[in-house]
C-alpha cells in the first residue's frame, strides 16, 4: 500500500474510507485485511457523526471560526464534548489559554458541537 496523503481525519471519514474498502474488495473477491475489519467494526461502533461530509464541514468550521488547528477540531468531532469543561484537554493543546479572545472562542466552539449533535 502507498501512502498518497497524510492528515488528521474525523472518526465519520475513517468509517467512509474504510466501507468504500470493504466494497472494493468485495466486488473484486477479496476480504478486508484483519486489521481493517478491526478498525472497520471500531468505526462503526464509536461514530458520533455518520456523514463523512457533514464531519468534514464541522471540522472546517471549526478551523475557521474558532480558529483551532485541524487536529484539535477533528478530536472534537470525533468526541463532540458536551460542556465547557471537557474541552480543558484539548484546547490545551493550543495558544489558547491567554488568547485575549478565549471566551468568545469558547463559546463559538460550543455553538458547533452542539450543532454536530443535533444532526449526528
Amino acid at each position: 500500500m502507498k501512502i498518497i496523503e497524510e492528515k488528521p481525519v474525523t472518526i465519520a471519514t475513517a468509517r467512509k474510507l474504510l466501507r468504500e474498502r470493504k466494497r472494493e474488495a468485495e466486488e473484486k473477491g477479496e476480504i478486508l485485511e484483519p486489521y481493517q475489519l478491526k478498525a472497520l467494526e471500531y468505526v462503526e461502533e464509536f461514530s458520533k457523526i455518520k456523514d463523512a461530509e457533514k464531519a468534514e464541514e464541522l471540522v472546517d468550521k471549526l478551523v475557521k471560526e474558532a480558529k483551532l488547528s485541524r487536529e484539535v477540531a477533528v478530536q472534537l468531532i470525533n468526541c463532540l464534548p458536551e460542556h465547557e469543561e471537557e474541552l480543558r484537554p484539548f484546547l490545551s493543546q493550543e495558544d489558547f489559554l491567554f488568547a485575549p479572545d478565549r471566551e468568545k472562542r469558547v463559546r463559538k466552539i460550543m455553538e458547533i458541537l452542539r450543532e454536530a449533535r443535533r444532526e449526528g
